[in-house]
């Protein structure tokens, strides 16, 4: 799991000076015991939570093709269909 976690953060660290910086604090002991790279994998996950809430990971998802995907929006309505019949029917 350490090496997975690793790598995912080599991968984003191109793209991300947070990122890389988490990279640079690591590897300049050139070895970390568990829990503080345990504590730099939380630090990065807040970035990137935070990240996402305000919206500055467009570096890493283009939302407008999600957003203009029509084929999503009907899932949602056969959804919203189902949930209105099935409120329907609940009240008899």
């Amino acid at each position: 799991m350490q090496e997975d976690e690793s790598k995912e953060i080599n991968m984003l660290s191109d793209k991300d000076p947070a990122a890389q910086q988490l990279i640079e604090c690591s590897t300049a002991s050139q070895t970390i015991s568990e829990e503080e790279l345990q504590d730099h994998m939380e630090q990065f996950t807040q970035i990137m939570q935070h990240k996402f809430l305000v919206g500055e990971d467009t570096e890493f998802l283009d939302y407008s093709k999600i957003d203009n995907d029509e084929r999503l929006d009907d899932h949602w309505t056969r959804e919203a269909n189902y949930d209105a019949e099935e409120k329907y029917f609940e009240k008899d």
